[in-house]
């Protein structure tokens, strides 16, 4: 019976260890830019208890320029996990020199945040902005100010070409807290 209970504590104890060894060895591929490594490690325990380091390291792979997956959408994706996950678990920890924290998840969104919001101000379109607040949760206040800020004067603007009783209805039921 005590041969069971110390072969389970051990099955445990190698299964939580190897864990940490994927992460930790997935930040290390990130350190030395080996990012086809380092996804795919980050993938393998993306669900693995929550897993924030491992979406903060997809994440990053994602935010980079200098690698085949830069993905900016997706990047905002895997950093808006990985601030959830922070949430129900809240581990602080660092790997290979990347700090996980819930400073430098918000320093990512951030980062996300700012270049995903240049490419909306490009479009300038109703959609691209409310794409933006959406795929956003954990940018900064003035970021989501100013996508709101814009998204509501392109519908007010709309709005003012339809220059109907029905469509003015519409924008204050849909946009209450709205400047315009």
């Amino acid at each position: 019976m005590c041969s069971k209970k110390i072969i389970l504590f051990w099955l445990l104890f190698t299964s939580v260890i190897s864990k940490a060894s994927k992460i930790e060895e997935a930040f290390e591929a990130l350190k030395i830019y080996d990012y086809f490594k380092a996804k795919k490690l980050f993938y393998s325990q993306i669900n693995q208890a929550c897993n924030s380091a491992a979406a903060y390291g997809l994440a990053v792979i994602y935010y980079r320029n200098d690698n085949p997956f830069h993905q900016l959408d997706s990047a905002a994706k895997y950093i808006s996990l990985s601030g959830n996950y922070f949430k129900l678990n809240r581990p602080k920890e660092i790997y290979a020199g990347f700090n996980l924290d819930s400073l430098s998840i918000f320093a990512m969104a951030d980062s996300v945040a700012f270049k995903l919001i240049n490419k909306a101000n490009k479009t300038h379109s109703v959609a691209a902005y409310e794409c933006f607040l959406l795929a956003n949760p954990y940018s900064n206040f003035q970021l989501k100010t100013e996508a709101l800020y814009f998204r509501d004067e392109l519908c007010y603007k709309q709005n003012l070409m339809y220059n109907k009783s029905d469509s003015t209805r519409l924008f204050i039921l849909r946009f209450p807290e709205s400047n315009f």
